[in-house]
C-alpha cells in the first residue's frame, strides 16, 4: 500500500484521538476537517498539529511506527493573480526527531519530502515547492 491523503474517516476518529497528538499541551482531536496522509501498511501518519503557531508558521507531526517526528514549516504563496496562487513554498525550518532515527536521517528526509508533496492539496492549481529542509535535530526524548 502507499500513501493516501484523505479526510480522517469518522470511523477512524477514535483511533486518531488515541494517537495523543498535542500542540502546546492541548490535545488535537479529529473532526470533519481533519486531514492526514497515511500509509496504513507501514504505520506512517502525517498531520498538522497547528496551523500558524507562535515560534514557526505551521507545525506537523510524522508518526512513523512508534516514533514521533515534529516538523515546523514556514509556508507562503506566490500569487499569479489576486485570486490564484502560482506557487506554494514550504521552508521546513525545524525537524525534531528521536535519537533512534539518527542513522536513518537520509531516509527520514526522503520520507518528509514525499509526504509533504502528497499532503499539499491536490485540488490546488498552484505548484508546490519545498525551498528548504532543515537538518533534523535528534533528541533523546521527543
Amino acid at each position: 500500500m502507499s500513501f493516501v491523503r484523505e479526510k480522517v474517516p469518522q470511523d477512524q476518529w477514535e483511533y486518531f484521538n488515541s494517537l495523543n497528538i498535542k500542540y502546546e499541551g492541548k490535545l488535537r482531536t479529529a473532526n470533519e476537517y481533519s486531514i492526514w496522509v497515511i500509509d496504513r501498511e507501514r504505520e506512517i501518519i502525517f498531520t498538522n498539529t497547528c496551523l500558524s503557531g507562535r515560534d514557526y508558521g505551521d507545525s506537523y507531526i510524522l508518526i512513523w511506527g512508534e516514533e514521533r517526528i515534529y516538523i515546523y514549516v514556514e509556508a507562503h504563496t506566490e500569487r499569479q493573480t489576486e485570486y490564484a496562487a502560482k506557487y506554494c513554498h514550504w521552508d521546513i525550518q525545524c525537524i525534531i526527531a528521536p535519537m533512534s532515527l539518527k542513522d536513518r536521517q537520509a531516509e527520514l528526509i526522503k520520507l518528509i519530502r514525499q509526504i509533504a508533496e502528497i499532503h499539499y492539496d491536490p485540488r490546488s492549481t498552484s505548484t508546490f515547492v519545498i525551498d528548504n529542509i532543515a537538518e533534523p535535530q535528534f533528541k533523546e526524548s521527543v
